[in-house]
């Protein structure tokens, strides 16, 4: 009996080990986000503020989830979630440093659509 599988059909390539170890890191970051209520209230405004800006944010996902399968189609998988997790990691760092609601709801909007854009 034969083995006719290439080097190619292994599951756990290098590739497999950065794909795991970037996946790990995003949803060691994403857990993080759980703060961010803490992050409203250390900016002076109210559960109900948090609510408002969660939601704003859930609704912009779910509009984009509508479009994130024909962006994977028409791109590929791997540009999709490179420009989503380049997209995460920049409205994280940019988040900490602003102070306007208007800012903290679109960045927080704009995060939330690039991790499910991420998770899918």
């Amino acid at each position: 009996m034969t083995d006719d599988r290439t080097m190619t059909d292994r599951l756990y390539t290098k590739q497999f080990f950065q794909v795991f170890a970037a996946v790990a890191l995003f949803m060691t970051g994403n857990a993080l986000q759980f703060h961010f209520g803490q992050y409203v209230a250390y900016l002076g405004y109210g559960m109900d503020t948090l609510g408002l800006v969660l939601s704003i944010a859930m609704i912009g996902t779910l509009l984009l989830r509508l479009q994130i399968g024909s962006w994977i189609d028409r791109y590929g998988c791997r540009p999709t979630w490179v420009i989503a997790s380049l997209f995460v990691a920049l409205n994280a760092f940019l988040l900490q440093w602003v102070q306007a609601l208007w800012l903290v709801v679109l960045l927080r909007a704009l995060m939330a659509m690039a991790t499910a854009t991420v998770m899918t």
